[in-house]
């Protein structure tokens, strides 16, 4: 009996939720509604109470205070070197009869609604939006009522990249929504159905991959839901494949026989990374083969540490000391404190947002599940989407990320992987001035900080929107790709004030399709390496200065304006002013 109860009761490292719509909050921003009125002929959405106001020449904050003093308004942001600034109104005053007014001032410029935008990635998913996903986004939204930035900061990494499909995720769990053997969840393939991948049914049901208890969609919703549809939840890595291996029954089940094939079967159809939100007491060599299988093929295997109030690690997540390719993740709460649940030990690698548990609400993880009835709807977990909490949950936020760093670098090994994640793992308060304990591993994941550090340190390839919001350096060695003339669209944006550097020993190279007309003010490239390929369209309302630093016999052409030539020549070119810059490998540009 107890050989039975080592092999088939795992512990599925998930729970219980209670889904209430009337708790949902209203869609805010940076804890601010969002709201909608008509602006310059368009309808557009702004921050409640917010107005952007720019100085006229010659006059500064002291000069436009017993203005804002009139109407109550307050400066959230001083006047920068363009001069501009935001304030803030009460909620009772109308910000566009205030801007009418403000216009027709003689020391006001121009004057605007703070207004919300997409280009830059926030996604369009409702329960993203609304803060209801607080791990991938917390301001310290009420409800939970949980710490400003105690998540992973998904925004800031969907900056650089949102996944790509190249690399594919085995979700090794219950399944997915399945209705007469088709993908039937909005955000889980329905639309969309390429990026889901029906793999093996391990249970032999009868039924496929369906999920009949709720978990496993749980679980796929978190690490990749289809992201900015308009619908539902963000998935962390919402660009990646993912494929579906059924390794636990209608109840959460399973055995080390099924975590065995269930690894071996997702190495085989080429998964990159591989989630199990799952595990049991015990140690089981089949399934350390499989793992040790899944090093040789450079896989990594996320698995959570377990739901034991601070007990031991179950197994496998237990192998994380002996095998680098695989990581436990630990769970937190709202505010960055370890979940009370969640298992403890020097196997814990870092820890992810999972939620509080009992009682079961917002403060847990909101994510996908059936629309048909499933197992875990006896625990008050709601159909279509739900709450639930566990180590099982943060699990699937680790998998999510290790999707975006091979979405960049798709070569990197697990080791590499793994010190990635651990170099650039928040130090959370809870872990006291320590880099490492048993409850919080190295730390919270920081989804951002990784993406950052694997650009700088080993590099790769970037397509897509692309955003840097601090300086960038590319270190000796790493060659950074950016663009594809057969891939999707790319945009290069450096916010005000950001560098890009390319170290001496560094490469960077960008594609011709590459549009980089959103320079903020004072951005640019520095390239004391080798830079290659052509940035194009460089305008916009501030001034762009091009300075070229000789290097070999190269020159770079500056078409049709003029041929910039030995160096340190610099030039400026205003609003308006098409730039094409096309420079051989002996040349680079700032």
């Amino acid at each position: 009996m107890a050989k039975i109860k080592q092999i088939l009761c795992f512990i599925c490292l998930l729970f219980l939720i209670v889904h209430s719509t009337g708790l949902i909050a209203q869609t805010k921003f940076r804890g601010k509604l969002i709201k909608t009125g008509r602006w310059m002929g368009r309808v557009i959405e702004y921050v409640e109470g917010e107005i952007a106001i720019q100085l006229k020449t010659g006059f500064s904050k002291t000069d436009i205070l017993p203005l804002l003093t009139q109407h109550n308004a307050t400066l959230l942001k001083d006047f920068d070197r363009l001069n501009w600034g935001l304030i803030e109104v009460p909620n009772n005053v109308d910000v566009f009869r205030l801007i009418e007014e403000y216009q027709h001032h003689y020391m006001v410029k121009a004057v605007e609604p703070n207004g919300i935008v997409y280009a830059h990635y926030t996604p369009n998913d409702p329960f993203f939006n609304d803060g209801t996903q607080w791990s991938l986004l917390n301001y310290g939204q009420s409800p939970p009522g949980g710490a400003n930035d105690a998540d992973v900061d998904a925004p800031e990494a969907w900056n650089i990249t949102r996944g790509s499909s190249n690399v594919l995720i085995a979700i090794l769990d219950s399944g997915i929504p399945l209705i007469n053997g088709a993908l039937s969840h909005e955000d889980l393939g329905l639309n969309n159905p390429n990026r889901f991948i029906l793999g093996d049914d391990l249970i032999g049901d009868g039924e496929g991959v369906r999920d009949k208890a709720g978990h496993g969609a749980h679980v796929t919703g978190i690490a990749a839901a289809t992201t900015d549809n308009a619908l539902g939840i963000a998935g962390l890595a919402g660009n990646c494949r993912v494929i579906i291996i059924q390794i636990f029954d209608s109840q959460t089940r399973s055995s080390f026989e099924l975590f065995k094939n269930g690894i071996e079967s997702a190495v085989d159809n080429g998964a990159h990374v591989i989630n199990l939100s799952g595990g049991g007491v015990g140690y089981s060599y089949q399934v350390e083969s499989a793992i040790t299988y899944a090093l040789s093929e450079n896989r990594t295997i996320v698995a959570s540490a377990g739901n034991n109030n601070c007990d031991l690690v179950d197994f496998p997540a237990s192998l994380s000391i002996e095998l680098p390719n695989v990581i436990a993740v630990g769970s937190t709460q709202p505010n960055d404190i370890v979940s009370s649940f969640s298992s403890c030990g020097p196997e814990v690698t870092l820890v992810a947002p999972g939620g509080t548990g009992k009682p079961f609400n917002n403060n847990d993880l909101y994510s996908t599940t059936p629309s048909y009835p499933f197992f875990l709807e006896r625990y008050g977990v709601s159909r279509s989407y739900g709450y639930m909490a566990g180590t099982s949950m943060a699990a699937p936020h680790v998998t999510g990320v290790i999707a975006l760093i091979r979405s960049i670098n798709n070569n990197l090994s697990t080791n590499g992987i793994r010190n990635i994640l651990v170099q650039c793992a928040d130090k959370v308060a809870g872990m006291g001035g320590q880099n490492f304990t048993n409850e919080y591993g190295y730390g919270r994941i920081n989804a951002y900080e990784a993406l950052k550090y694997t650009v700088e340190n080993y590099g790769g390839s970037l397509t897509g929107p692309i955003k840097f919001t601090e300086d960038i350096t590319l270190s000796n060695g790493v060659t950074l790709n950016i663009g594809d003339p057969n891939g999707p669209p790319t945009t290069l944006t450096l916010e005000d004030g950001v560098t890009l550097t390319v170290s001496s020993g560094a490469t960077l190279n960008i594609d011709n399709s590459v549009d980089c007309s959103n320079f903020g003010v004072g951005a640019q490239i520095i390239c004391n390496g080798t830079c290659t390929g052509s940035l194009s369209c460089l305008e916009g309302c501030t001034t762009h200065t091009l300075t070229t630093f000789a290097q070999g016999s190269g020159n770079i052409d500056v078409s049709p304006i003029a041929v910039v030539g030995p160096e340190g020549t610099s030039s400026s070119y205003c609003e308006g002013t098409q730039v094409q810059l096309t420079a051989n490998p002996d040349a680079c540009w700032v």
